[in-house]
């Protein structure tokens, strides 16, 4: 098959680059919502310069999976070696789909990163206490004490 004509590949930049981005914002929205943060990493030396950790996971996660993938599909590649790839090149990706449905529900939920409070107006009503405020819904004390003395 030497004269099979071989589709461009530039198409398959215009297709993974929204992807990347998306899984990218999760990974590092997940990681904001875990705690990890803007760090100082030389302090005394370099005051200005700030890290945000929360990019960890995409690199982590989806770097190592996207290189086992390739190790995976290297011909090649011993069979010991393309074994333990496989594996870890599925459970890179499901790691990965994982994270990225957590977060969406999280996000979904009004999640707040640790030390903080959701925006107002988005805490979810589930009908738990909420020591008078008075919402719809409002199961507290001194909603009931309201009802009862209205006439």
């Amino acid at each position: 098959m030497s004269g099979a004509r071989q589709l461009p590949r530039w198409p398959l930049f215009l297709i993974a680059a929204p992807a990347a981005v998306a899984v990218w914002s999760g990974w590092v929205g997940l990681g904001g919502l875990c705690g990890f943060g803007v760090i100082h990493p030389l302090p005394g030396i370099w005051d200005g310069l700030r890290l945000d950790t929360a990019i960890t996971l995409p690199v982590g996660v989806e770097a190592y999976g996207a290189y086992a993938l390739g190790a995976w599909l290297t011909p090649g590649t011993a069979e010991r070696a393309r074994l333990f790839a496989r594996r870890s090149a599925i459970g890179a990706r499901a790691l990965g789909m994982a994270g990225q449905v957590v977060y969406h529900l999280l996000a979904a939920a009004h999640a707040a990163p640790p030390g903080r409070t959701p925006p107002p107006g988005t805490r979810r009503r589930t009908g738990a206490p909420t020591r008078g405020r008075g919402t719809p819904g409002d199961r507290s004390a001194s909603a009931a004490t309201r009802a009862r003395t209205r006439p």
